[in-house]
């Protein structure tokens, strides 16, 4: 639990929580423009990519998919559940590095 606040302290967690946030937001940017719904529930192909990178990067993803997931909602799709967006697009990256 103390990575979470450790990635904080230094300058290459920020830059990677920086840098998970910008790409993240920029691909959700561009798949909120087209729209694919399913029994409406969007579909987002971003959503493969938080694995990954939490594999990769472990808290400094969870930190910026969170944040990225946020800014992203920001440009079109903001709701209530943005808030759980931040939380599962949180957890997502930082379970699968705990993993």
């Amino acid at each position: 639990m103390d990575e979470l606040i450790e990635v904080w302290k230094n300058k290459r967690g920020l830059v990677l929580i920086a840098a998970t946030a910008v790409m993240y937001a920029l691909i959700l940017t561009v798949f909120n423009e087209i729209q694919w719904d399913i029994a409406g529930i969007a579909v987002r192909p971003a959503a493969a990519l938080p694995v990954l990178f939490g594999i990769l990067l472990g808290p400094a993803a969870a930190w910026g998919f969170g944040i990225g997931n946020i800014a992203g909602d920001l440009t079109g799709s903001w709701s209530l559940m943005s808030v759980s967006g931040f939380l599962i697009n949180f957890l997502y990256p930082y379970l699968s590095y705990l993993l």
